[in-house]
């Protein structure tokens, strides 16, 4: 397997999840009320590694957040949300 293949096979699910809506993805990053919500969690470093922590969990990069954000303020932007 190649260098590349494990990359992507690494990737969070919300990752994968926001590949197939780029679009929610750009738009959420846009909104003034996402970069100050992400700007108010708290952060935690591990093994020299920093997180964010949400609800109890620990997002490790911003595809997390910005699928975290949709799921508690926004869930009709993504299929299958309310």
């Amino acid at each position: 397997m190649d260098g590349q293949s494990h990359e992507r096979d690494e990737r969070t699910a919300e990752g994968k999840l926001l590949d197939r809506y780029p679009h929610v993805r750009k738009k959420v990053s846009a909104l003034p009320e996402f970069g100050t919500w992400l700007d108010t969690m708290p952060k935690v470093e591990v093994d020299n590694e920093t997180y964010w922590v949400s609800g109890g969990d620990q997002l490790k990069d911003l595809d997390q957040a910005i699928v975290e954000w949709i799921r508690r303020f926004r869930p009709a932007m993504l299929p299958g949300g309310e």
